[in-house]
């Protein structure tokens, strides 16, 4: 599971920096509020399985970055938005 995480976050983090976007009808906001501060929105992707779409994910993180390592590393609060597209068991 680990990673499937981290190949999930460096997807993240190569789709690129991002401001409020719609992926296949999935809006994701610019910023997240997670506790008492604001996180921005990193990267989006979509992930799809045997030609299926199965999510759209977003990634918020307190600043942007290209690097999963520094992404991983940064202290503070993270958020990894996932909005289901199909039933999964």
């Amino acid at each position: 599971m680990k990673r499937s995480l981290a190949a999930a976050l460096a997807a993240l983090l190569l789709a690129g920096p991002a401001a409020a976007l719609t992926i296949e009808g999935v809006t994701l906001d610019d910023r997240a509020k997670v506790g008492p501060g604001d996180l921005v929105l990193n990267g989006a992707g979509l992930r799809t399985r045997l030609g299926f779409k199965v999510y759209a994910g977003g990634l918020y993180l307190g600043e942007k970055t290209r690097d999963a390592n520094a992404a991983l590393a940064a202290p503070g609060p993270k958020r990894v938005a996932l909005h289901m597209m199909r039933d999964v068991g």
